[in-house]
């Protein structure tokens, strides 16, 4: 059997190699000294040239090598002499080795009981080979420990356990380093399709948030799983908001009194309704029974639209009640702004009556009938704006969450003033637009042309009606105004 190259893995078992060798001397020189054994060829995979193996030690070395060679088809060499001659463990044991013609499916454990010496040697490469630190690890955890203990049978037990583990993991890394590599490979496509679903899926959410809910187009345009998204973000939102109105309406009550706040308990109450409605659809889209696909697209549109219906009249009401809370807060500021308006708007009356007699000597009293009460119109105007600042402003005198009224109170003022100073602009523009309006020729039909400037409606419970506008009716070349008043 032609031989190769082998690797050993050789360690004193002595604290040193001069003690050793010290002791060694010793041993040889002393009577009754063991003899030293040349290299030799192995009869078998158990020499035991020194009788340290009891027969039950022995076959207990036999079935590990069995076990070994079953499992590997290495072949494990035990060899057991008193001493390694004059030569070292590595060169005895390659001796020992090249006279057995071991194979690379051989390993030789060679022992030197007496020299407290071993060599483990091991074939470069083939099927018995193993690398350094596989040899270390053995020799480490399975060889020595039993050796120090001069437990000859289990250091050849052991050794042949640690070549089945080392060659069981060296066998299978291939595999494992395949299965490693799949594994992150796997992993990899599995992360990238997981974010990219993750990432479109956001994108359809985000879409379905900024979505006109009340347009049914873009509401087809979404898929399924972003609509069932939003019905549930959707109807949570309502629900809170519908909490919320019912605590932020207790306040309104209280300060602005039920008949102000009229509009914010209905939008809530409507609310409410469109709420249970979509908590019944969310119900009937969780029980056990299924809906197609169109069913349950259906039932999602519907919950949208109603929760949506209902925030949207929640925060248009809540928009209304912030803007009277800081009316209220900003009050007093606006009543001096409001007074200061109203000093303004007194001090044209004196122009404008002045205007008015002007025209009066210019124009036919027919053509002046659309302008003519406006003056008075106006003081009654200032007068009941004047009523409201100072009712306002008493009512800012009482205690905090007594204040509301107020807010009643500026509106009034405010509407009341701008009526005024429209009416005072008519009486100022009336000259020019009476000079342009157009009359027709006298063999022209008749017609009417609306006078621009004429007083608007009152949009001020409790204030005059200066009546609809007037109008021009055309005759001939001569422009008579009718009042057309209610």
């Amino acid at each position: 059997m032609p031989l190769v190259a082998r690797r050993s893995l050789a360690r004193p078992l002595t604290a040193a190699a001069f003690s050793a060798l010290a002791g060694l001397l010793l041993i040889l020189l002393a009577p009754g000294a063991a003899k030293a054994e040349a290299p030799l060829r192995m009869p078998s995979q158990i020499t035991d040239v020194n009788d340290v193996l009891s027969a039950a030690d022995a076959a207990h070395v036999q079935e590990s090598v069995d076990t070994l060679y079953n499992d590997t088809k290495i072949q494990l060499w035990t060899v057991y002499v008193d001493t390694f001659e004059n030569q070292t463990p590595e060169q005895w044991a390659e001796q020992t080795a090249q006279l057995s013609d071991l194979g690379d499916d051989s390993i030789l454990l060679a022992v030197a009981t007496d020299a407290g010496a071993y060599y483990l040697s091991v074939p470069n490469s083939g099927i018995a080979g193993l690398t350094e630190g596989e040899q270390t690890s053995i020799r480490a955890d399975s060889t020595v420990p039993a050796l120090r203990t001069d437990d000859w049978a289990g250091a050849a037990t052991a050794t042949a356990s640690g070549i089945a583990s080392a060659k069981s993991g060296g066998d299978s890394s291939g595999l494992i380093w395949f299965l490693v590599v799949v594994g992150v490979v796997l992993g990899s496509v599995f992360l990238w399709s997981f974010l990219r679903k993750r990432k479109r899926a956001a994108a359809e959410i985000a879409a379905a948030r900024d979505a006109d809910l009340s347009d049914p187009r873009a509401l087809d345009a979404l898929s399924a799983d972003a609509l069932d998204q939003r019905a549930q973000d959707l109807l949570v939102e309502t629900d809170n908001a519908v909490q919320t109105s019912a605590e932020e309406l207790v306040l309104a009550e209280e300060e602005f009194g039920a008949k102000a706040t009229a509009p914010f308990r209905d939008a809530l109450e409507h609310a409410r309704t469109a709420l249970a409605a979509a908590f019944g659809i969310r119900q009937r889209l969780d029980d056990a029974i299924p809906e197609s696909a169109a069913e349950r697209r259906g039932l999602l549109t519907e919950l949208l639209t109603q929760t949506d219906r209902a925030n949207s009249e929640l925060n248009a009401r809540a928009t209304e009640f912030q803007e009277m809370r800081n009316l209220l807060i900003n009050a007093p500021e606006r009543l001096d702004a409001l007074t200061q308006q109203m000093v303004a708007t007194t001090a044209q009356f004196d122009g404008s009556a002045a205007a008015l007699d002007r025209l009066r000597q210019r124009f036919a009293t027919t053509a002046l009938s659309s302008i003519a009460p406006n003056l008075d119109m106006a003081r009654e105007r200032v007068a009941f704006a004047d009523e409201n600042i100072t009712a306002a402003r008493e009512v800012l005198s009482r205690r905090v969450g007594a204040q509301g009224p107020a807010v009643a109170s500026i509106r009034a003022a405010e509407s009341a003033l701008d009526q005024a100073g429209q009416l005072l602009d008519a009486i100022a523009s009336a000259d020019e637009d009476i000079s342009q309006a157009s009359c027709s020729e006298p063999d022209s039909p008749s017609g009417n042309v609306t006078l621009p400037g004429a007083p608007p409606y009152s949009s001020v419970p409790g204030t005059p009606n200066p009546g609809r506008p007037r109008s021009v009716v055309v005759t001939g070349r001569v422009c008579v105004f009718s009042t057309n008043a209610t």
